[in-house]
């Protein structure tokens, strides 16, 4: 049997009942009346509570509440936008559905990476030109596309690929040093051989001198008197009437008689 509700209780039911949006409305004209321009943050958070955000623009800082978005220059507020609970509960709907696709494509592009760049891996794992390439080339290799898809697990060949660059570079150093030495031991054949001629020049040397001085020792013993120095020009013609000097006469490109004027005679 339906029992008729008394009056009162409607209107009780329905002052609880109102929409939320009514009641914002009246929230955002009182606070909007207790924030005038130029308030400062500290003021303003006082009316608003906490921020829940804040960004920074040089003099100019938007900092979000929960229904409001002020705007302050120089910490002095400028404008103020009031929203309601409806509008923020949808605006987060709308930014958690953004994510989501953010987040979908991301994952989606990860697995097309992923899945290229093991393609390449087992490519490169069959090529003999890549294996048979310089350790360090194929390192840089295993690096650069370990760093464009960090998903794709590929240490045991960066491993191994290190390993081989140690020892190529081991057997390189090893190669430089043999070269080296052997560098140094031609250089060491040549110094004793250049030591080698010194000393036979030296002992020449000597030879020759001890020559000059068994010369000049046998010069002092017949001193020659004036002795005639003849230029280097002249020669001895043998004729019929015996030795004559004669000399070369380069104006006339013929030999003549040397005359006794051109002698050079040193004075002892």
């Amino acid at each position: 049997m339906n029992k008729a509700i008394p009056l009162h209780l409607l209107f009780l039911l329905s002052a609880l009942v109102l929409p939320l949006s009514a009641i914002d409305q009246t929230n955002k004209q009182i606070e909007a009346s207790q924030l005038p321009v130029g308030s400062s943050e500290t003021e303003v958070s006082i009316i608003l509570g906490s921020p829940e955000s804040t960004l920074q623009f040089g003099a100019r800082k938007v900092v979000n509440y929960r229904l409001a978005e002020v705007i302050f220059e120089n910490d002095r507020l400028v404008k103020v936008s009031f929203t309601t609970e409806e509008a923020r509960v949808r605006k987060q709907a709308e930014k958690k559905l953004l994510h989501d696709q953010a987040m979908a494509r991301k994952e989606e592009i990860i697995a097309n990476n992923l899945t290229r760049a093991t393609e390449v891996r087992d490519k490169q794992l069959l090529n003999p030109d890549f294996l048979k390439a310089n350790p360090e080339y194929r390192l840089r290799y295993w690096k650069k596309l370990q760093s464009w898809c960090p998903q794709l697990d590929i240490n045991e060949q960066i491993r191994e690929t290190a390993a081989e660059l140690k020892e190529y570079r081991r057997l390189k150093l090893a190669a430089q040093v043999k070269a080296l030495e052997l560098k140094v031991a031609q250089l060491e054949k040549k110094a004793d051989a250049a030591e080698k001629k010194v000393s036979h020049a030296e002992k020449r040397a000597e030879k020759a001198e001890d020559r000059l001085d068994r010369a000049k020792r046998a010069i002092a013993q017949f001193p020659v008197v004036n002795p005639v120095v003849y230029p280097q020009s002249t020669g001895i013609f043998v004729g019929p009437y015996g030795r004559t000097a004669i000399t070369f006469d380069a104006f006339t490109g013929t030999w003549r008689p040397f005359l006794p004027s051109n002698r050079i005679i040193i004075k002892r």
